[in-house]
């Protein structure tokens, strides 16, 4: 069992589709999770292609602020 105390992230955003995908996967992930969570990029942000950084960062700020 997780601590109430202990943050959950989920890695939402992704580069592929952005915005538009995070949205979709966050209704879907809040439809099974039963408690607060946040939105993390999704694992291995550090191989993506260069120039990948900045739309995933402006894609996690758009997605973390409507969240």
């Amino acid at each position: 069992m997780i601590s109430p105390d202990t943050g959950l992230y989920l890695g939402q955003a992704h580069r592929e589709d952005v915005a538009e995908g995070a949205e979709r996967r966050l209704k879907a992930a809040s439809a099974h999770v039963a408690r607060a969570f946040g939105v993390a990029t999704e694992c291995g942000f550090g191989r993506a292609p260069e120039g990948a950084a900045v739309p995933l960062f402006e894609a996690h700020r758009a997605v973390a602020a409507a969240w």
